[in-house]
């Protein structure tokens, strides 16, 4: 418990601290204007104009993200072994993660500068990896990791209603379960391991709205998004036995026992609620006081709960309230704090044979 605490201190220093001389310059570069040179219609390279930004209550998005939250221990763990189903431990969920964009094509005449309106497409890479740790136990254990890499479109291609943002991505995930935990969890009968692996297909579309430069109070970005994902096996490494994909997953690592899906597709659906604070002409990365933006965002999704028998799909939702500061509308950085209340299928590839229901506290960083 007393390591939960220093992580808490370290998340509201990194909001309170300073940000470096960059901040400066993101003073006098009013939010959603990109500051890019990009002139005249046509290809560029290595510009983000945040045609689809990554939903924020996506409990996978790819961001820096240190998160803290009470749970009951982890199947098999030291910390459910001979404890009432009361007992909770700390868990802190981390992840690192970033979009790159690479190559695009502005549909616009002059100079381009607006992040948040201008029309065009956009490829991009995509990569992140999410671990989970329990506080609670002897070492503090790494239970498991997951990694996540694809590439995909993003683009807002209409001119003529530019509110219309989309997403198309290509992306494999890998799930690793931490060694403390295997050699624990090993001494058990009835413990299996699996490592889920897959590929999924993945397409979102968006109408949004930003207005940013108003009175306190008022809605600076409003977004509804929605779409699915088919999950699928490209590079599948293991024979699916006698079963057919849609029911095979991946297999018992000591056995011949396979990991079940109850659907290959998963629907997603979310909007987003951004509120003026502090605008652009007084941002103060020195004083916690005075955030950007007050924020309200939920993401609701119908995922798989993996199982040997009975698998079945299941509503999963994430919903955050909190502050942000910096630009979060360009190109530049910003600090997120926020609480989060989390229930469904748990994230966490090992253990997506699992729910969990949790309220946490959240440190996004944005570079």
């Amino acid at each position: 418990m007393f390591r939960s605490h220093i992580l808490l201190a370290v998340a509201v220093g990194a909001v309170v601290s300073p940000t470096p001389a960059r901040a400066q310059h993101e003073t006098d570069t009013p939010h959603g204007a990109c500051g890019f040179d990009v002139e005249d219609r046509g290809f560029y390279t290595f510009e983000d104009f945040q045609y689809f930004k990554p939903p924020v209550a996506d409990i996978r998005t790819p961001r820096h993200v240190a998160r803290l939250y009470q749970d009951t221990p982890l199947p098999y763990s030291a910390g459910s072994q001979g404890v009432d189903s009361t007992s909770t431990d700390v868990f802190f969920d981390g992840s690192f993660g970033e979009t790159f964009p690479f190559l695009g094509w502005n549909f616009e005449d002059g100079d381009l500068r607006d992040c948040m309106s201008a029309a065009g497409i956009a490829t991009f890479f995509q990569a992140s990896a999410h671990v989970l740790l329990d506080l609670d136990q002897s070492s503090n254990p790494v239970m498991n990791t997951d990694y996540r890499i694809g590439f995909g479109m993003s683009g807002r291609p209409l001119r003529f209603f530019r509110p219309f943002a989309f997403k198309l991505h290509l992306f494999h995930e890998s799930s690793h379960i931490g060694d403390e935990y295997v050699l624990e969890a090993s001494e058990v009968p009835e413990f299996r391991r699996w490592n889920v692996a897959y590929e999924a297909v993945e397409a979102l579309g968006a109408l949004d709205y930003f207005d940013p430069g108003g009175s306190w109070g008022w809605p600076a970005y409003v977004r509804i998004y929605g779409g699915g994902r088919r999950l699928t096996r490209f590079f599948n490494v293991f024979e699916p036995f006698e079963l057919e994909f849609d029911q095979y997953i991946t297999r018992d690592t000591f056995g011949p026992t396979p990991l079940l899906l109850a659907n290959q597709w998963e629907v997603q659906t979310g909007a987003e609620l951004f509120l003026q604070a502090w605008s652009s002409d007084h941002l103060n990365h020195g004083h916690f006081w005075k955030w950007q933006y007050t924020m309200a965002a939920v993401d609701i999704s119908r995922v798989n709960r993996f199982d040997t028998l009975a698998p079945e799909s299941v509503w999963s939702t994430h919903a955050m309230v909190g502050l942000v500061w910096g630009a979060h509308f360009n190109a530049q950085n910003s600090n997120q704090l926020s609480v989060d209340w989390y229930r469904g299928v748990n994230p966490h590839g090992q253990f997506r044979s699992t729910e969990t229901d949790w309220i946490g506290l959240t440190l996004t960083l944005r570079f």
